[in-house]
């Protein structure tokens, strides 16, 4: 008799055991995610500025190219 209520304790147990295995796996699961989410933001948020800094500095370079151009005497001008 004894045997059996300890078997029944025993798998009590377990079964508490593994509902706790599965919370804990969900909840790191969960982490997972939410840091994999705040990484890949990170990494958009930082591409886009450097493509808008490499636009910026492509957009200034032609205009001071183009400011350059505009300045340069054709072939018979010459500068005062």
């Amino acid at each position: 008799m004894i045997i059996a209520v300890l078997a029944m304790l025993l798998a009590i147990a377990s079964l508490g055991g593994q509902n706790a295995t599965k919370e804990m796996l969900n909840a790191t699961i969960l982490a997972s995610d939410t840091w994999a989410f705040y990484q890949a933001k990170n990494i958009r948020q930082t591409d886009m500025r450097l493509a808008a800094e490499q636009l910026e500095a492509a957009s200034s370079s032609s205009r001071s190219s183009a400011w350059r151009s505009s300045r340069t005497p054709s072939s018979g001008e010459r500068f005062k």
